[in-house]
């Protein structure tokens, strides 16, 4: 018997792993709206997260940025070398008009002058 996450497959037999990792994921959600500071959150992603997740982190966002800008996925994919299957996520993203995602993007908080 699977028990079903938002997005992944844990056997029962690991059940209470998943719960675990869920209270984790929580605080850790927790401790990111703490952080106010761009620098501090910064030094935060560092300490906490690998060169490579940042990457991946930061391409994420730069595929939402893309998709949101109107580029086709195929433009992005050339653009930075990727499958199209890493774009459809995003795709799939900016198309629920909940996503928080969307929110922070239609914001105009958020500083666009950055390259992509």
């Amino acid at each position: 018997m699977d028990v079903v996450g938002r997005e992944t497959k844990y056997r029962a037999g690991r059940f209470s792993l998943w719960w675990g990792i869920m209270d984790y994921k929580r605080q850790i959600a927790a401790a990111f709206s703490l952080i106010t500071d761009p620098e501090e959150m910064e030094l935060f992603f560092d300490e906490m997260l690998t060169p490579k997740e940042i990457n991946d982190l930061c391409m994420r966002w730069q595929i939402l940025r893309g998709l949101r800008a109107g580029e086709s996925q195929r433009a992005i994919a050339a653009k930075h070398g990727m499958s199209l299957c890493k774009i459809t996520r995003g795709s799939k993203v900016l198309k629920d008009g909940n996503a928080v995602a969307v929110k922070l993007l239609e914001s105009g908080l958020i500083d666009d002058q950055s390259r992509d």
